[in-house]
């Protein structure tokens, strides 16, 4: 089966080679096998895993894909151990426990110079170079004894060397300790005279997976960590290195700065699930030399539960070098630069950017995963826009665009890009950042257009802003600043004759109100050209006439009001550089009321023996309100007005006037005026206000005669003429006559007047016994001359019966 298996992968490669051939030929022309042979590599690698799965080889969670991490790992597979114990002689290979993850991985060279073990999966981007001794690598008699599973199980080599495997004369490379079956793939050749044992097989000249570790990422991701801020102290102090922790934190975070030589290491207050991140700032070449591990104050070397969690980032150093007399205790990153590992042992994993050199007699390298939890980055992704760009856009050639984010976490950074691409900065979820535009260096823009200040940026969202997920996507937006423009205005009338109305020239103000730079104000004198600065050039800008103040106009004319007047700029049209503008208002000609008053009801002859005052009031559209008074019979002019204004003319008053007959005027709510108030006025505008005249209701006097002293038979024999006059407080004197025992009447008064009643004569009539009629002005009237008569107003006239003087003969 394992025969069959083998050529059948080897088919698959050559299968997918020669599909590859084809290809190489073409690119060739164009420079591209680079290219070509790194996804060859990455095709032949999924083929291999996909027929051992397809074979049965291995399931398909066991077959590693070589996915690129940015982390030590911990322990992957499905037989890892519960548990670890501190490093000791180690039993048959997987009794203790089986790791797939990879415990070192080299971006350079590995060179063993001097050295005893290399424990667990081992990936070298160079070459490994074993110059003396015998070395065991994958399974090793003494450590953690966790190794990975024998490669007929799961497909991956337990060493993968992508440059040469080199073992000088004299040295040994053991790949079958523990009786380890284990592949070994090799990018180049196997050199040197040295042995090599191993119970799996060696491949020369592979295309060996890629990394598993992504470096770039990973020296991003150490930056982050390293700005993140501390949460205990790391004080040097009597030949001691103490790192204290706050007690608490899931995450305890150290800074150191730089070397230190022939130090005791010690932690205190660190919680028993707690991951430690100690960040080593200083830059080239770093010195870790120490003599012993402390835990609590007590010696520890080589707890793994501590080791486990405890990981240093040497995230700016060149070279790392760790030495002294203790094993080393937690995974080590040094993502930029190379390291030597000079102490007895090794206890955790290594991720080395450079080349690692092992230089120490009997020194090791033991397979303790990292099971602390480092924050994943989040990414602040910024994209740059422009406000006010217009189509086609302005920008020539974009700008190099930085940005700066200063976190709370991570500290500050700043990223330069050119747009269309996006500048990202990492940092951790949960981190507060203040986003801040720092430069826009470079870049054309056409038709004179610049780039605004980076104070002007507009950042989207929040800021500060909290980050919230793996990606945090930022739109920085600038206005792109147009050039230059202004508005130059003239004033100009219609209806203006020859020569010109206008005498003295007015100040004009005028307000536009533009889509880019708001509103603006100015003020001039119109003859002159007034100016709005401050604009930019393909704005749209609404003009309006504020105010119209002082001027003289002969004749008797008025400026029109601000709201007639036509402003020659549409409100969309975008504006020029010397955008010209023309404000027209009209010229009003002057115009005037002639009053005159009119009566409905009058007779001939008139009543109105005295002609009243008239008060008059007019609301114009212009003008607003007038008035004015006159004697009725003459005309009432108001004036100041402007033809084609309307007027509502109002009778405010009526006063004074005598009217004959018991007539009066009537109210002025009742006047009819004869302008309409729609019709616009014309320069000299007849207007007539018509008033009834209200004739008086109809009164009479029935006046009877009446005796005081007569007697029974009466004496009046032959009645009498009675003369009787009427003086009325309205229709004046009336006189009547009647003969007594009839009943007299006095008309054509009215009702409500007052008349004071005499007896003017008595005339003829007969009385009996010598009797007399008494004297006219010893008559009694029974009308008091304060009453208001009635409509048929009874009056008795009573005069005395005068008896004879007595008399006889003797």
């Amino acid at each position: 089966m394992k025969v069959r298996t083998i050529m059948l992968i080897h088919r698959f490669e050559e299968v997918v080679l020669l599909s590859f051939k084809f290809l190489f030929a073409f690119f060739a022309q164009v420079g591209s096998q680079i290219l070509l042979r790194n996804l060859a590599k990455r095709v032949k690698n999924l083929a291999i895993n996909l027929v051992l799965v397809v074979c049965g080889m291995a399931s398909f969670s066991q077959v590693s894909f070589a996915f690129s991490t940015t982390r030590p790992a911990a322990c992957s597979g499905s037989s890892c151990p519960a548990s670890y114990s501190q490093p000791g002689n180690c039993p048959s290979a997987g009794s203790v426990g089986r790791d797939e993850s990879y415990n070192i991985v080299v971006g350079g060279n590995f060179s063993v110079n001097s050295g005893a073990e290399g424990e667990g999966r081992i990936y070298v981007a160079g070459n490994l170079n074993l110059n003396a001794g015998f070395y065991n690598l994958i399974a090793v008699g003494a450590g953690a004894c966790v190794v990975p599973k024998d490669s007929s199980i799961t497909g991956n080599p337990g060493l993968v060397v992508g440059g040469n495997l080199n073992i000088a004369s004299g040295a040994t490379a053991a790949l079958d300790g523990l009786g380890l079956s284990t592949n070994t793939l090799i990018g180049g050749v196997r050199t040197g005279s040295g042995n090599l044992t191993t119970g799996g097989t060696v491949s020369e000249n592979v295309l060996v997976p890629s990394s598993p570790i992504d470096f770039s990422a990973l020296q991003a991701n150490s930056q982050i960590w390293l700005r993140m801020p501390t949460t205990g102290t790391a004080v040097n102090e009597f030949g001691t290195l103490t790192f204290t922790g706050n007690g608490t934190s899931a995450l305890q975070v150290f800074s150191l700065a730089g070397s230190v030589s022939g130090v005791s290491i010690n932690f205190e207050s660190i919680p028993s699930n707690a991951t430690v991140l100690i960040n080593v700032v200083s830059s080239g070449s770093v010195t870790i030399d120490s003599n012993s591990f402390y835990e609590g104050g007590f010696p520890n070397d080589t707890s793994p539960s501590l080791t486990r969690r405890i990981v240093w980032n040497f995230a700016n150093a060149s070279q790392v070098n760790l030495t002294g007399s203790s094993q080393f205790r937690g995974s080590v990153m040094v993502p930029n630069g190379g390291m030597l590992h000079a102490v007895p042992g090794m206890n955790g994993r290594v991720i080395v950017y450079g080349d690692l050199i092992q230089n120490g007699s009997g020194n090791e390298f033991h397979n303790f995963d990292f099971i602390g939890e480092l924050p994943d980055p989040a990414a602040l992704i910024f994209t740059k826009a422009y406000s006010n760009d217009t189509a086609p856009s302005k920008i020539s050639s974009q700008p190099s665009i930085t940005m700066r984010a200063v976190c709370t976490a991570s500290g500050t950074q700043d990223v330069t890009f050119t747009p269309p691409a996006t500048g990202t900065i990492y940092t951790v979820p949960g981190d507060t950042c203040t986003l801040s535009e720092t430069a826009i260096t470079g870049g054309t823009l056409a038709g004179g257009y610049t780039f605004s200040s980076t104070s002007s940026a507009v950042i989207s969202g929040s800021n500060p802003l909290t980050l919230s997920g793996a990606t945090n996507s930022v739109t920085v937006t600038n206005p792109l600043v147009a050039p230059p423009a202004q508005l130059n205005i003239t004033k100009l009338y219609s209806g203006d004759t020859v020569p010109s109305k206008v005498t003295t020239q007015p100040t004009i103000g005028v307000q536009a109100v533009c889509s880019i730079s708001g509103t603006k104000t100015t003020s001039f004198t119109a003859g002159t050209t007034g100016t709005i600065t401050g604009l930019v050039q393909g704005e749209t800008c609404t003009v309006t006439e504020t105010a119209i103040t002082g001027g003289v106009l002969a004749g008797g004319y008025t400026f029109g009001a601000t709201s007639a007047a036509v402003i020659s700029l549409n409100s969309s049209t975008a504006i020029s550089a010397s955008q010209a503008v023309t404000i027209t208002n009209p010229l009003t000609a002057p115009a005037q009321l002639n009053i005159t008053k009119d009566y409905s009801g009058d007779t001939v002859p008139s009543k109105v023996t005295t002609q009243p005052t008239i008060g008059v009031q007019a609301v114009c559209s212009i003008s607003g309100t007038k008035t004015t008074s006159f004697t009725a019979g003459t005309t009432g002019t108001i004036t100041g007005l402007v033809q084609g204004e309307t007027c509502t003319v109002t009778e405010t008053a009526i006063t004074g006037g005598v009217l004959a007959g018991g007539y009066t005027f009537g109210a002025t709510s009742a006047a009819v005026i004869s302008l309409n108030s729609s019709t616009a006025i014309s320069a000299s505008q007849a207007v007539t206000i018509t008033n009834p005249l209200t004739a008086p209701n109809p009164a009479q006097l029935n006046i009877t005669k009446d005796y005081s002293g007569d007697t029974v038979p009466s004496k009046v024999t032959t009645q009498p003429t009675i003369g009787v006059q009427a003086v009325c407080s309205i229709s004046g004197t009336k006189t009547t006559s009647f003969t007594a025992g009839t009943t007299g009447t006095i008309t054509g008064l009215v009702q409500g007047e007052t008349c004071t009643v005499t007896e003017t004569a008595i005339t003829g009539g007969v009385l009996a016994g010598g009797y007399t009629f008494g004297a006219t002005s010893a008559a009694v009237i029974s009308l008091n001359s304060s009453t208001a008569i009635s409509a048929s107003q009874a009056v008795t006239i009573t005069n005395p019966l005068t008896a004879p003087n007595a008399a006889q003969l003797n």
